[in-house]
């Protein structure tokens, strides 16, 4: 499956916000959309929350989130 995620269509998809907190430069509050990709329950569609018009990254649960998206508090997988 993980070859074909960009395949998986995103009909339906429902994103919701997950902001971290990062203030950027200009005062805004850095956040990317997240929603499960409909039908593929283990498939994850992350995109850029200011520009939701541009195609969404996509990762399996088990790669999501990225290590460098993790807390400090959070175990390691």
């Amino acid at each position: 499956m993980a070859n074909d995620i960009y395949n998986r269509s995103l009909t339906g998809a429902q994103f919701r916000p997950l902001c971290g907190g990062n203030q950027r430069q200009d005062g805004m509050e850095s956040c990317v959309e997240v929603a499960e990709v409909p039908g593929e329950p283990d498939l994850i569609a992350v995109r850029d929350g200011k520009h939701p018009e541009r195609e969404p990254l996509r990762f399996t649960r088990s790669d999501w989130p990225p290590p460098a998206c993790r807390s400090e508090r959070e175990p390691a997988r």
